[in-house]
Formats: C-alpha cells, sequence, structure tokens
C-alpha cells in the first residue's frame, strides 16, 4: 500500500519534482515496451524465413538501438510485399528514432543545480551532447511538455503493437480466425502513417532564471 506521507528521497536529497520525475520514468518504461515491439517485428520476418533464434539474436543484439532499427528496415525490404505494411514499418522506424531521441536526452541527462531553479513546474537537465562530446547542453521543460512526450512515445508503441498483431492476423486462415487468441485484438484495418515531431534538442547554454532570494546581493543605499 502506498503511504501518502512517503516523501522519498526528500529531505534527504532533491532529485527533482516528483511528478516530473514520474513522467520521465513513464518515458523510460513506455519507450521500452516501444523497443521490444519493434524488435518482434524484425524476428516475425526471419522467423517466416525459418532463422533460427539463436542466429538472428546474435547478429541482431550485438548492435547499439540505432543500427538495429536499420536492420529491422532492411528485412522488411526484403521480405514485405505490401508496399502499405513496407510504408507503415518504415514511418515506424522514422518516429522510433524521434522516441528514441527524446528518451536518450532526457532520461540519460541530471537535474541543473536545483537552487538555480526556474519556475515549479519546470525541470532543467543537463548532459554531454553526444558520448564523444564533452560540451554540455541544458534543456528546461515543464511537466505538460515531459507528460507530451511520454504520450507520443504511446502512441508509436500502439502503433508499433497494432502493426505486429495484423502481420500475425494477416498469417492465420479465415477459418481459424475465430479460434486465435488475437480475435480481441485483430486490427479491422491498417492504421495512418504518424506524424513525426521535431527533435528535442539541447541548448549549449543554460536557461537564464534569476537567481533565489537568498544569493541575491542586499541592495545599496
Amino acid at each position: 500500500m502506498v503511504d501518502p506521507g512517503d516523501m522519498w528521497p526528500e529531505p534527504h536529497y532533491n532529485a527533482g519534482g516528483r511528478k516530473h520525475l514520474h513522467a520521465l520514468g513513464v518515458i523510460a518504461v513506455t519507450y521500452r515496451a516501444f523497443q521490444r515491439n519493434m524488435d518482434d517485428i524484425y524476428k516475425f520476418y526471419l522467423r517466416k524465413q525459418k532463422v533460427p533464434d539463436a542466429l538472428m539474436n546474435a547478429y541482431y543484439f550485438s548492435l547499439d538501438e540505432g543500427n538495429r532499427v536499420s536492420v529491422l528496415k532492411g528485412v522488411c525490404k526484403e521480405y514485405e510485399t505490401d508496399p502499405k505494411i513496407f510504408a507503415l514499418v518504415e514511418n515506424l522506424a522514422e518516429y522510433f528514432y524521434w522516441c528514441k531521441n527524446c528518451r536518450d536526452e532526457l532520461v540519460h541527462a541530471e537535474q541543473y543545480p536545483a537552487l538555480f531553479g526556474g519556475a515549479s513546474d519546470t525541470i532543467t537537465l543537463t548532459k554531454r551532447i553526444g558520448k564523444t562530446d564533452p560540451k554540455t547542453g541544458y534543456v528546461a521543460l515543464s511537466l505538460q511538455r515531459i507528460r507530451g512526450i511520454a504520450d507520443k512515445i504511446e502512441t508509436g508503441k500502439q502503433q508499433c503493437v497494432t502493426v505486429r498483431i495484423y502481420l500475425r492476423w494477416r498469417g492465420i486462415p479465415a477459418g481459424e480466425r475465430r479460434h486465435s487468441p488475437l480475435r480481441f485484438h485483430m486490427p479491422e484495418s491498417l492504421p495512418e502513417i504518424l506524424r513525426v515531431p521535431k527533435p528535442l534538442k539541447l541548448s549549449l547554454s543554460p536557461p537564464d532564471f534569476p537567481l533565489p532570494g537568498y544569493l541575491r546581493k542586499p541592495s545599496q543605499g
């Protein structure tokens, strides 16, 4: 049972606003579910080609996340005969790249020092621009913006689930479909292409927040 009085980790340390951190956690777990469903589409095509799981996994999971998506696109291009499905998978790949960018920039960041914090509904995060770039980037996001990103990742995940189930449903003979455990989830038609949002970009300078009152010099005169 959740204790409403549990304020961990406060007062020992401040990791950021509780609602902001909850939204960042939703981004992390929702992205992972999206990623797993993308992996399942890759496996679907190779299993249809009788490629052993051990072989497909050894290659695929030796790649980083970005290259896995490129491989998925290549596999779909090689084996998919329906141009509508291919277009959906291509779009899912681009949408997944956007989600990955957001996840990386936010979940891999740390909170900018709380004593410089801005508005109460905003969290400021900082991280290196890239793995090999030592420059520091910053981004300040409202709670509404972070939750909006989480919602968009969920949209991508649901789209991926729909495509994955459609692919499995497509291979079930009509006479067997009524006995399939997927019958309650079978999409009646293919979904529309998703609009890929603009990438989340870090600023090379921190937000220009005013100093809190206790750090300001007393006025003269």
